[in-house]
């Protein structure tokens, strides 16, 4: 993710950043991260396969890939994709209504 977009974001969000799907897994086994935004091709694995790990991980955890190409992505397993170009207004409303989602679903959860 761009400096430019983490900063963006960091007004709303709790942002971590990670140039590899190993520091993505690090930061997300020491974090409560709810959110995931991934492009498909990193330097070390695919945006697919970091979407199946986190959700195998954590179920309630929202994925979206960012992309310029999204076929053969196998986006079923993403809650979101964005083609680039996108304008940042878009993934900005994209994770709020994501997180508002998310927190009614563990509100749900935890009222059993």
């Amino acid at each position: 993710m761009s400096e430019l977009l983490a900063e963006l974001l960091s007004d709303r969000f709790v942002v971590h950043r990670a140039s590899t799907g190993a520091e993505a897994v690090h930061i997300f086994g020491h974090s409560d991260v709810g959110v995931v935004v991934t492009d498909q091709y990193l330097p070390d694995t695919t945006g697919t396969e970091l979407a199946k790990a986190f959700k195998a991980s954590r179920r309630h955890v929202r994925v979206v890939l960012v992309t310029g190409d999204a076929r053969g992505a196998g986006v079923e397993v993403f809650d979101a994709v964005l083609e680039k170009p996108y304008p940042p207004e878009r993934l900005l409303d994209l994770l709020g209504r994501l997180c508002d989602g998310r927190a009614k679903v563990e509100q749900r959860e935890g009222s059993r």
